[in-house]
C-alpha cells in the first residue's frame, strides 16, 4: 500500500509505538511493568536465492515484536523494522528492560499465535481468512467486468483517440526538443552566463557518490536490471525472449551538479527528458566486471557458459560529460516545487505509489482489507522482477537546498524542452528524433484501431 512509517520509542518506563498504517493507525504504549512475556516472532517470506524479485514490499522474512500483557489489555504484536541495524537496536533495548521475561527471538509464527492466546486466534481465525478470500475473488470479478465494459466502442473509441492525441503530442515535443538540441550552441553555466533558456555543458559531479554495482566506479546514481532469456519448448518467437528478474539501484536521483570553469551549478531533474547511455553485458559472450559477478552471486544468478543472462546499467558516472538543454535561473524562481494543484498531486501519487494508500483509506472500513489484498495480489503478479527498482525518481525530487540567489538549471515554467544527457550533442538529437517517430507510430496505430472500432 506504499511505505508504512512506523516509529518505536523505548525508555525505562514503557515502549511507545506509532504508525500511519491505513488498517491500524495511531499510537500504542505498553508499560514494562505489565509485560508478562516478550519475544520476536517470524515468518519466512517468498523470496530466496535465484528467485526473481517480488514486489518491493514482499520481504524475505517478516518479524514481529510480541509483548504479552498481564493487565487484561490486548497483547502487543507489531512488525519490526526491516533495516538490520534498527532491528538489532530495538531488540537489544527491549531485552535490557524485560530481563528474564524475554523468551526468544524469531519464534515461528505458529508458536507465537499460541502464546498470544484468544486475541491472536481471533485475529488469525479461519473464518476471517475464508471471508477475505471470497471478497477478493468478488472484487476481482467486478474488476474484470469493468475491463470488459471498457472494451465497448462507446468507451474504447474516445480512449484510443485520447491515447493517439497524447502520443502525437509527445512526438511533436520530442521533435521540437531535437531541433532545439541541434540548433543551440552549448555554453558554460558560469556567473557570466545570461539567464534563461539555453544549452549548457560540463561534467557531472556530486557531494555524495555511489559505487556502481557492476563496474565499481563512482556514480552520481546508477540503476541495474538483470534479465534472463527464456526460450519456449516450441521455439516460438512470440513466447521466447528476455525477461527482467531482478533490479538494483544506488545513489540519489533528483539533482546532479554540472561543473564547468571551476563552478558548480545544480540541475533539478524534475520533468527532464534524460537520455543516458546504456552499458550492456551479455553472457556468455561478455566478461562481467568483478563487482558485477559478486552481485550476481549474491542474488543467485549464474554467468558464463550455460547461462543466457543480460545485465543493463544506466546512470550518471562521476566526471562524465553532461549536456543540459533547459532554463538557467535563480533558486528563488522555483519556489517550493511541491505542486499544490489537484493534477500535480494526482501525478505525484501515481508515480510514488501513494495512490494505493489513498484508495484503501477512501474505502469503507469493512472493504479496506479486501481492496488492499486485491491490490497486493495484482502487485505481486505485475511486479515480478521489479522489486529492486528505484522508488523515488526524479519526478518526485525536491528542489536543491541552496540560497535564493544561487543559480539552478531546471525545466522552467514555459513549455520549452528540458533535456539532460551524457551523450554527445548530435547523438542526443538523434535519440530524440527516434523517440518522436516511435511516438508518431504509436499514435497512428491507436488512431487506426479507433477508426476501425468506429466503423465496425
Amino acid at each position: 500500500m506504499g511505505d508504512v512509517r512506523s516509529t518505536f520509542w523505548v525508555d525505562d518506563q514503557s515502549l511507545r509505538f506509532e504508525s500511519d498504517d491505513v488498517f491500524d493507525p495511531g499510537a500504542q504504549t505498553v508499560p514494562w511493568s505489565v509485560v508478562k512475556e516478550a519475544a520476536t516472532a517470524s515468518m519466512t517470506g517468498i523470496k530466496g536465492e535465484g528467485m526473481p524479485d517480488m514486489a518491493r514490499w514482499v520481504p524475505g522474512q517478516i518479524e514481529w515484536l510480541m509483548l504479552v500483557r498481564s493487565d487484561g489489555q490486548p497483547d502487543f504484536m507489531r512488525r519490526i523494522p526491516g533495516v538490520p541495524a534498527d532491528r538489532d537496536a530495538l531488540v537489544k533495548a527491549v531485552r535490557e528492560r524485560v530481563g528474564s521475561r524475554w523468551t526468544g527471538e524469531r519464534i515461528p509464527i505458529a508458536q507465537a499465535r499460541e502464546r498470544l492466546g484468544e486475541a491472536s486466534r481471533r485475529q488469525w481465525s479461519t473464518s476471517k481468512t475464508v471471508l477475505l478470500v471470497i471478497s477478493v475473488l468478488a472484487l476481482l470479478f467486478l474488476l474484470l467486468l469493468v475491463l470488459v465494459l471498457l472494451m465497448h466502442p462507446v468507451v474504447l473509441v474516445p480512449l484510443l483517440l485520447a491515447v493517439s492525441f497524447w502520443m502525437v503530442s509527445r512526438g511533436v515535443n520530442n521533435l521540437n526538443a531535437a531541433n532545439a538540441v541541434s540548433g543551440t550552441r552549448a555554453t558554460s553555466p558560469t556567473d557570466g552566463s545570461r539567464l534563461g533558456f539555453g544549452a549548457f555543458q560540463g561534467t557531472a559531479v556530486a557531494d555524495q557518490v555511489s559505487p556502481s554495482a557492476i563496474t565499481g566506479g563512482p556514480c552520481v546514481w546508477w540503476d541495474v536490471s538483470i534479465q534472463v532469456y527464456y526460450e519456449h519448448e516450441d521455439n516460438s518467437d512470440s513466447t521466447s525472449g528476455w525477461n527482467q528478474l531482478a533490479a538494483r539501484h544506488g545513489g540519489t536521483i533528483g539533482i546532479v551538479e554540472l561543473e564547468s570553469g571551476g563552478q558548480r551549478t545544480p540541475v533539478w531533474l524534475k520533468d527532464a527528458d534524460m537520455l543516458l547511455k546504456h552499458r550492456v553485458w551479455e553472457s556468455p559472450d561478455d566478461e562481467l566486471p568483478v563487482p558485477g559477478m559478486a552481485l550476481l552471486r549474491e542474488i543467485g544468478f549464474g554467468w558464463g557458459p550455460g547461462h543466457r543472462v543480460r545485465v543493463v546499467e544506466t546512470g550518471v558516472e562521476l566526471g562524465a560529460p553532461l549536456y543540459v538543454l533547459g532554463t538557467l535561473g535563480h533558486r528563488s524562481d522555483i519556489g517550493t516545487g511541491s505542486g499544490d494543484g489537484v493534477v500535480a498531486r494526482t501525478i505525484r501519487m501515481t508515480r510514488t505509489g501513494e495512490w494505493r494508500r489513498a484508495l484503501v483509506r477512501a474505502m469503507p472500513r469493512p472493504l479496506r482489507m479486501s481492496v488492499a489484498a486485491l491490490i497486493g495480489l495484482l502487485d505481486i503478479i505485475v511486479g515480478v522482477g521489479r522489486g529492486g527498482e528505484r522508488v523515488q525518481r526524479a519526478e518526485t525530487a525536491d528542489p536543491p537546498a541552496t540560497s535564493p540567489s544561487s543559480r539552478v538549471l531546471w525545466k522552467g515554467r514555459s513549455a520549452r524542452p528540458f533535456v539532460v544527457s551524457d551523450k554527445e550533442q548530435p547523438d542526443a538529437s538523434a535519440s530524440l528524433r527516434r523517440q518522436s517517430w516511435i511516438n508518431f507510430g504509436l499514435g497512428a496505430v491507436a488512431a487506426f484501431f479507433a477508426i476501425s472500432e468506429l466503423f465496425d
